[in-house]
């Protein structure tokens, strides 16, 4: 609240000294027509009031695309406001990652964002990354999804699928990797991590053959 009061009087018109101007004729000039902007303003405070972010955000736009210079302190603070929350909205209850992160990015042109929000920022990053090297470098994976899985673990992407599955779904992938390469006794680790997280009857006798294979010395036959 108080950055978005001090927002507001630093974008707030400074009064200029008078200065003696040689007298000119005046020239009428129309009055101009605000009552649409009006209009959206009024839309856009009830917006905010009600916290409907994405929808204040649009009536803010459309808002600038009439009048750039319309009530330009609230209007930025609305504006501020608009895409701070839709942004964390985006990212803890949508699923939308890249629009939380992008909205986020937006905020910063205005100030800087608060602790809070630059964590969940971070989580975004965080998991968007980690799918990048998903089925390529799952160690990657494991690394990047490891952290979501304790700090964030209900955290998804659009595909729905929450960081802490897609922990132990990484493990599973990178102990198969380490398994096609004889590393039975280190893909007997990730296996196993990934039960403890959610016993999986399918993936036991996978393991099973895996410790097996390390305790024997690490006999590079795979199950059939």
């Amino acid at each position: 609240d108080i950055l978005s009061e001090t927002l507001l009087r630093m974008t707030e018109p400074t009064a200029v000294p008078a200065t003696a101007t040689p007298a000119a004729t005046a020239t009428p000039s129309p009055t101009p027509d605000t009552r649409q902007a009006d209009e959206l303003f009024a839309a856009a405070e009830s917006q905010l009031n009600n916290q409907e972010w994405k929808a204040l955000v649009e009536t803010i736009v459309a808002l600038r695309n009439i009048d750039p210079q319309y009530r330009a302190g609230q209007v930025d603070r609305m504006l501020y406001l608009g895409l701070l929350f839709s942004g964390i909205d985006k990212i803890l209850n949508e699923g939308d990652l890249e629009g939380g992160v992008y909205d986020l990015a937006l905020v910063e042109r205005f100030a800087p964002l608060d602790s809070q929000a630059r964590i969940y920022q971070e989580w975004a990053r965080l998991y968007q990354i980690g799918v990048s090297f998903w089925g390529v470098l799952p160690e990657k994976s494991v690394e990047y999804f490891s952290q979501l899985a304790s700090a964030a673990p209900y955290l998804r992407d659009l595909s729905g699928i929450y960081a802490s599955d897609r922990y132990r779904m990484a493990l599973l992938q990178y102990g198969d990797r380490l398994a096609q390469m004889g590393e039975w006794c280190l893909a007997v680790e990730q296996y196993s991590l990934a039960q403890s997280l959610k016993e999986d009857q399918a993936v036991q006798p996978t393991l099973t053959f895996a410790d097996d294979q390390c305790a024997s010395g690490g006999d590079t036959d795979e199950p059939e």
